[in-house]
This record gives structure tokens, sequence and C-alpha cells, in this order.
């Protein structure tokens, strides 16, 4: 069956035991060919933030997402650095462990969860996966995924429309080593907030 849910305003220091920033973390961020170390001293003013295990790619933990997606905004116009450094940012809504093995049933849960939030409003499913390289196919995914959301959406008396030029909202799951966070993102949000590039 698929992992628990940990939940960003629920799990405990103590649920995610030791290495809690590698196991827990609520945005995900890229920096640019070699900038990683001053992308993190920038997000470090905003959030706990530190490097994964992956090239170019910060893990972070903060308070509030959208506060912190709008101090973001604002610094991209005043600050040249920050958008010299940024590839992209996506906060994330709920992590779950992830398991190569069993790619559907570890994320199952939580994208049933979020798509409950897309009514008959116009969607489609992107993964991004990093640290699995060919053992996991981010297409192949996508499509099971994108199914079960479909399931969910018509379970609830909903005609699920799926729609890859400028969705209403893009399912967007990312998958760093052995965690993935799912998040569910709008239109409003990816026009104010043009970096996080989410299509």
């Amino acid at each position: 069956g698929a992992a628990p849910l940990k939940l960003e305003r629920t799990t405990s220091e103590a649920e995610r035991g030791p290495g809690a920033m590698k196991g827990y973390w609520n945005v995900m961020a890229t920096s640019l060919g070699g900038h990683r170390d001053a992308l993190l001293r920038r997000l470090n003013e905003f959030g706990d933030f530190e490097p994964s295990d992956h090239p170019n790619v910060v893990l972070g933990r903060v308070d509030d997402t959208e506060d912190l997606m709008e101090r973001l905004r604002e610094n991209m116009v005043a600050d040249p650095s920050l958008p010299s450094s940024l590839g992209r940012i996506v906060p994330t809504e709920i992590m779950v462990p992830f398991d190569a093995h069993d790619p559907v049933g570890s994320t199952r849960t939580a994208v049933q969860v979020v798509s409950r939030r897309i009514g008959g409003n116009s969607f489609h499913v992107r993964v991004d996966a990093r640290g699995w390289g060919r053992q996991l196919h981010a297409h192949d995914l996508e499509l099971k995924l994108g199914e079960i959301a479909w399931d969910e959406i018509s379970r609830r008396g909903y005609e699920p429309q799926v729609r890859f030029d400028d969705p209403e909202y893009v399912l967007m799951i990312e998958i760093v080593g052995a965690a993935a966070g799912i998040s569910l993102v709008g239109r409003n949000h990816r026009l104010r907030f043009p970096f996080m590039k989410v299509s």
C-alpha cells in the first residue's frame, strides 16, 4: 500500500527522525550552473536550506511557503544576483518517502489528496525525478499518476479535463532521492511567481 503521508503542518521533529533535512522539506530549488552556494546564501535569509545529494539542487524548510514566494518575487526585482543564481523553485504541500521499486504505491495517496481540489478544472501531471537514473521513467509515472488523479476526480462527480497547454492546475511531483514532494500549482500562482517554472 501507499506510504503514510507526512504533512507539512503535522509531522513532528521526532517523527522525522535523524537527518531531518534530508528526509523532510517543503521547498525544492535548483541553482543555475555553478551558483549553488550563492543561491543557498540568499535562500537561507528566508528559511532553513541545505544542499542535497544532487548537484544544483537545494532543499529547504520554511514556516510559510506563500510568504517565501512573495518575498522572492520582491527580491527578484530588487537584487539581480537572485535571478542569476535561481533556476526554479517549487513549494510542496505533502512529503512522502519515495520507493523507486513502487513509485505509484508510494505517491498514490498524496496524489489522491491533492487531486480533490481540481474539481472540473483542467490539469496535467508533471514528474521531475532526480537520483534514480534509468531506474525511473518520469513520463511513465506521469501517465500512471494521471490515471489516479483522473479516477479521483471522476469519483467526486466531475468530468476530468487533461490539458497540456496552460491548464488551470499542474499536479507536480518533485522526486529527490528517497523523498517526493507533491503539490497542486494553480495558473494564478504560475503567473504571479514565474520563477517557479512549472508547466
